[in-house]
């Protein structure tokens, strides 16, 4: 054919595609208009407690610009080997990663040829791999032979009372690191220990039922007893359990033909061995996933690690980074902040907001001071729904949730553990059990209070109707590691697994009924249910179970810019640090970061750590004094009334008066740029100052009470050591919930 017939047809075919583009028959390579898309139930919804309305709410979907000639999205690869991490020496610790399914399972070795059977056998055999689970088979753990990996991990929160020592420093070897980051977010986990003992190890204490299911497997297939570990603190099976995960340790070598076959079972029951707790005892299992669960994803930075979700109407509000965070559910877009730190309410500063709340008129926002705030949907403005400052010293209680109901708004305290019950026909006020306050939820006229042991992670649900407990209220299954709980319609819902896991209970009798959970065990730190619609929120993301045709990608916001301190990464995998007084933290919620300090109308940001006038004060971690209070002397007596009164007069604690009341101080700034604050001090080290290298475990100064209101009368009343840890313009506990500043204090400071 000639070159001017080939470019006749060309024109030709040009003018074709010309004309069915404007006459719209080519509408499906342009930009789509958004529509709007009825939510249609699932035929098994995951939350019911009354028939769907008739007519559900649309939903619009963020339009995405679609190319002319859309490239196609390459298949992954089956089979892909990944660097997991390296050893100090630069040896690369790989992975072999195969399939791409959610359920993940895990099969690690501290040396290469008990894995090799394994290789070999799925790459003859890809199929063997089911689509619904990744497998990932860690070559060796241990390239350098350094030992003890399997033994370097955190096992403080097993709840096990004999299971305490080990390495101070969990995690402290990039090895550990490696491991620990691969297997967290797994189903299962298979290691595979040199040792020459012939026996299957499950986990300390509890004995957990994925793990006795994932244990009773490889018994059968191996012809191996189980057996409980002992004395061997700091193990992998222990924390991995403590974490919600299935893991056993399998001591001696395993045959080329049996490690194939126990892999193919696990993979066979992956989501079985997960549930098996919660399926023993009769209760659904929900696994979230893109074919059930839709998803907004926002921008990075618009929030962190949210402690509350509301939503009324067509609005959510988030709590997040001291902000209320405004979302419309109609039309994806960034959200806007409502309200924030430093806000101005009926004349009173807003401090740390801690909960929010909601009922069919107002949004309730509780202050870490003590404060409840009120926003009225309908005029759009802020009031004191509930003044708390004006209790001075007197008290030193501590409100750490709110909800609010039918007969007015309801307070859980943890410092005294009582509940009080205000707004409503009367004012009420009743005891709760001993533990650690975590939430509280109102509905239909009941209470529900949620609470963690005091020595373990297992947590304790109650329920109370007119200040009496419910005991028809009887729950069947103890969450562990709980965070959050909404009561709503014939369910009462708690966050466990540190954000892994939801427990759904009958609101009667307390019977587990479901569990859900992303397969891949996706975390989120809060949650929204009214019994029919769920909604989760984790770190930039909104979901929306049942909902599987929301998607939204959603740039701009009032981003977070910088490490946050709400943000786990910020504290962890830095320096190691030490208590610089003691092992363990104070058992008080009121002795931690963030608690109020209703003397100065101000939020405590430190660890108060109580012992004798003079005891020695270690280094936290290495690093140059940045301050050294050599030349203080003791203020005037008279210097606290007139600090105090200006405290009311702003209504909160100014910086100068903040310094002020630490006393004595030594500050140190660490090698990774976070900085340590030694407060209250009697003396410091002469050899401690300004320009100063400290190394860790140094004696730097002395405990004492220097600038607190009981300095006026001894120089030993209240002693103690406030110490402080900040990153940047924040500080380690600061808007995260207090049971977490527990836990990730545990974790940072050892």
């Amino acid at each position: 054919m000639g070159r001017a017939k080939i470019g006749l047809i060309v024109v030709a075919l040009w003018l074709l595609v010309a004309c069915a583009q404007e006459s719209g028959l080519d509408s499906a390579e342009s930009t789509p208009t958004p529509t709007s898309i009825p939510t249609e139930p699932l035929a098994a919804p995951i939350i019911v407690t009354e028939p769907a309305p008739a007519t559900a709410t649309p939903v619009i979907v963020l339009p995405t610009n679609t190319p002319a000639l859309p490239t196609p999205t390459p298949t992954p690869s089956l089979f892909e080997t990944v660097e997991i991490g390296r050893t100090i020496g630069g040896a690369p610790i790989e992975a072999e990663r195969i399939g791409h399914g959610s359920f993940r399972v895990v099969i690690a070795a501290t040396d290469q040829p008990p894995v090799q059977a394994l290789l070999d056998h799925f790459r003859t055999m890809p199929g063997a791999v089911p689509e619904n689970v990744t497998l990932w088979i860690v070559h060796n753990s241990d390239p350098n032979g350094i030992g003890g990996v399997f033994t370097n991990a955190d096992s403080n929160f097993d709840g096990c009372f004999d299971n305490s020592g080990g390495e101070r420093f969990p995690f402290n070897t990039v090895e550990a690191r490696a491991l620990r980051d691969v297997t967290q977010s797994a189903s299962a986990v298979i290691l595979l220990d040199s040792a020459e003992n012939n026996r299957i190890l499950l986990d300390t204490c509890r004995q957990s039922a994925p793990a006795q299911q994932l244990g009773t497997l490889a018994s059968g297939i191996l012809n191996r007893p189980l057996q409980p570990l002992r004395n061997t603190p700091g193990h992998f099976v222990d924390y991995l359990s403590s974490e919600g995960v299935a893991a056993i340790a399998i001591e001696g070598g395993v045959d080329a033909a049996s490690l194939p076959a126990l892999a193919e079972q696990v993979m066979a029951a992956a989501d079985e061995i997960v549930a098996a707790d919660t399926l023993q005892l009769g209760a659904a299992t929900t696994w979230l996933n893109d074919g059930n669960t839709g998803n907004w994803r926002f921008a990075d930075g618009n929030f962190i690690h949210p402690l509350a979700l509301q939503v009324v109407g067509d609005t959510a509000y988030l709590l997040d980074a001291g902000r209320i965070l405004q979302i419309d559910l109609l039309a994806p877009a960034a959200p806007t902040v409502l309200i924030e730190t430093g806000a101005a309410i009926d004349g009173w500063q807003v401090q740390e907001l801690i909960d929010l709340a909601a009922d069919e008129t107002a949004l309730y926002a509780l202050d870490r001071a003590g404060d409840v705030y009120r926003y009225d949907f309908s005029a759009e403005t802020w009031t004191l729904d509930r003044f708390d400052r004006d209790v001075r010293d007197i008290s030193a209680h501590y409100y750490v949730a709110l909800d609010a109901g039918d007969d007015g708004r309801t307070l859980a305290e943890t410092s005294y553990k009582f509940a009080l019950n205000y707004g409503g026909a009367e004012e009420r006020l009743w005891s709760l059990p001993d533990g650690r306050e975590i939430d509280i939820a109102a509905d239909q006229g009941a209470t529900y209070a949620l609470l963690a042991a005091m020595d373990t992670p297992v947590g304790d649900l109650r329920k109370y109707r007119d200040t009496a407990t419910v005991t028809q209220f009887n729950p069947n299954f103890a969450p562990v590691n709980p965070r959050q709980l909404v009561a709503a319609g014939n369910s009462v819902t708690v966050l466990d697994q540190a954000g892994r896991r939801l427990l759904q209970y009958d609101a009667t009798t307390g019977r587990l009924k479901q569990r859900i959970q992303f397969a891949d065990r996706t975390p989120i730190s809060a949650f929204w249910t009214d019994g029919t619609r769920l909604i989760l929120a984790g770190r930039d993301m909104l979901y929306f179970v049942d909902e599987p045709q929301r998607a939204a990608e959603i740039s701009g916001g009032d981003v977070l810019i910088g490490p946050q301190p709400h943000d786990l990464a910020t504290w962890l995998d830095r320096q190691p640090k030490i208590l610089p007084l003691g092992i363990n933290l104070a058992e008080r919620d009121f002795q931690m970061p963030g608690a109020p300090r209703h003397y100065r109308l101000g939020i405590h940001a430190g660890f108060d750590l109580y012992f004798a006038a003079g005891t020695q004060i270690q280094a936290a971690a290495d690093g140059v004094v940045i301050r050294a209070d050599h030349d203080y002397v003791a203020p005037d007596p008279t210097a606290f009334d007139a600090w105090r009164g200006q405290s009311f007069d702003l209504g909160y604690t100014s910086a100068e008066a903040e310094d002020f009341y630490r006393g004595r101080q030594v500050w140190v700034q660490h090698d990774d740029g976070t900085i340590g604050r030694y407060v209250h001090l009697s003396s410091i080290d002469p050899f401690v100052y300004e320009g100063e290298r400290v190394t860790q475990g140094q004696i730097i100064a002395r405990v004492g009470n220097s600038g607190s209101p009981a300095s006026r009368n001894s120089e030993t009343e209240d002693a103690h050591l406030h110490f402080e840890l900040w990153s940047g313009d924040h500080y380690l506990g600061q808007w995260i919930r207090p049971i977490e500043t527990r836990a990730w204090g545990q974790q940072v400071l050892r």
